[in-house]
């Protein structure tokens, strides 16, 4: 409404209009024409400004009043009955809506459909999952659209029921029906955390096909994650060579130059063969592309190295990397892989006062408790008791509860889980999908969250709430950080 904030700002107005609401909330009562006739817009402001009980007396009256209901006020009906979360109510409505006039109002009618699929639930037969409300929306016989398939995905990995969605982008692909960004990114993670090898390699070589999903960052720095995990951790493999399958990622989205300039790299040959101009990467990129660099790393000369030029490239005011290093995840790298030994603890503490002086980013609980753990990992106690009252004295409070009693107990049971929650590599760091903006990136999902329905009000949304590689390494075998790894075909991890 035009002048809603006004209304409730003033008391006057506030209690007029609900007064003006109550009485015309009384249809039944009303002269005139048949209420199934009714302007939409005028059932929408009833609906929205009254009890669920007095609603529902509302929509009982109009579809009792008229046996023909105009198709727009069903869909608000149906709005309606999706928010409460009542799919048989809203199902039963879509019915309604006369065969001959469903092709007319197709797109309105499919934007129900999708938010009823993300209300549904999955019902399993003889080990068949299938969603409840598919068979009557499918008995509609409106056919469902790519961005209908793609919510089916999402919801099936929402109810935590992969399999079903894996079924859903079989279909998909085979009938090819475009899958999102999204949906790659939610499968990927499925299949990297329950470790499912066959699927993870079939996810890495789906986004490989797809040159359009290269320019998601945040789906790029997620495969790079999985891959610095594999060959750092899964198979202990040089850091040469784990970074170069890293480049082999990052060298498909973004220009390698800001990697020259810090040493990490060198520059790729001018016949290297790139099929397309590529751009620099986000600072967040960047920065997670430092972490990651950075984790792969055994030798400490060569971390101390990049610390110390990214040091003076910051006191240079490099654009690039100071844009970089207001992001904590190019800090916590460095702070990770001195909490590794004993020996070099001193340099983390170094690296988080860095932070506080170059005052670029400022330690969050993420950089405490990097530092934390490797203090209390190799028996520190007490410099740790320090450093979290340090902690507490910056106003950074932890999520996590027990720290507290952690720290002044050290409850060995407990501490160690905390250290192997903190200290694991094999986590992707929290941030950065809302660092990278993950949504905006994501076409069908802005799309989604932005939309206003032509009947006046949001389409009911729900948010999505969340190895086998070996022939990839025996296929292209490589000398120690001589060369970097192409991508020979489609099926690069198999």
């Amino acid at each position: 409404m035009t002048y809603r904030d006004e209304i409730d700002m003033d008391p006057y107005l506030k209690e007029l209009f609900t007064l003006q609401i109550a009485q015309v909330s009384r249809i039944w009562a009303w002269p005139g024409p048949k209420l199934g006739a009714i302007p939409w817009h005028f059932l929408v402001l009833l609906l929205r400004h009254n009890s669920p009980e007095h609603c529902e007396n509302i929509i009982d009256t109009v579809l009792a009043d008229s046996p023909n209901v105009d198709v727009r006020l069903i869909l608000v009906m149906v709005d309606h009955f999706t928010k409460l979360g009542e799919a048989d109510r809203a199902l039963d409505l879509l019915t309604r809506i006369p065969p001959e006039q469903r092709e007319e109002h197709k797109v309105r009618i499919l934007e129900r459909y999708a938010n009823l699929i993300s209300i549904d639930t999955i019902e399993k037969s003889d080990s068949v999952g299938n969603f409840r409300a598919l068979p009557t929306l499918i008995g509609l016989g409106i056919p469902i659209d790519h961005k209908i398939h793609n919510r089916i995905l999402k919801r099936a990995l929402e109810l935590r029921v992969p399999e079903v969605a894996w079924e859903v982008f079989r279909f998909m692909q085979n009938t090819d029906i475009q899958v999102d960004a999204s949906n790659h990114l939610l499968l990927l993670k499925d299949s990297f955390e329950r470790n499912d090898r066959d699927k993870l390699d079939a996810m890495m070589s789906a986004i490989h096909e797809r040159e359009d999903l290269h320019q998601y960052p945040y789906l790029v720095t997620y495969i790079m994650h999985i891959v610095r995990v594999v060959c750092t951790i899964d198979r202990k493999l040089s850091p040469e060579t784990s970074v170069s399958h890293l480049l082999a990622i990052y060298d498909r989205s973004y220009d390698r130059s800001s990697l020259v300039k810090l040493g990490i790299v060198d520059a790729l040959p001018s016949s290297s063969g790139l099929r397309r101009e590529l751009g620099q990467p986000p600072p967040a990129v960047l920065g997670f592309t430092i972490w990651a660099y950075v984790l792969c790393q055994r030798d400490e000369r060569h971390v101390s190295a990049l610390w110390f030029w990214i040091l003076y490239m910051i006191k240079q005011q490099d654009k690039s990397i100071m844009a970089c290093a207001q992001h904590d995840i190019m800090w916590n790298g460095f702070i990770h892989f001195y909490a590794r030994r004993r020996f070099s603890l001193r340099k983390a503490v170094d690296v988080v006062e860095a932070m506080i002086e170059r005052n670029l980013c400022m330690p969050t609980e993420r950089t405490w408790s990097e530092l934390l753990c490797g203090f209390l990992k190799h028996g520190e106690g007490e410099t740790a008791a320090k450093i979290w009252g340090m902690m507490l004295a910056r106003n950074v409070h932890p999520t996590e509860k027990g720290w507290a009693f952690l720290l002044e107990k050290y409850d060995e049971t407990q501490l160690a889980e905390l250290v192997r929650y903190v200290l694991d590599e094999r986590r992707m760091p929290e941030a950065m999908s809302t660092a990278l903006d993950w949504r905006r990136g994501n076409t069908t999902d802005t799309e989604d969250a932005a939309k206003e329905t032509k009947d006046g009000h949001p389409a009911t949304q729900l948010t999505y709430g969340d190895y086998a590689i070996d022939a990839m390494f025996e296929r292209a075998e490589l000398e120690d950080g001589n060369e970097d790894p192409a991508l020979p075909s489609a099926r690069m991890y198999q």
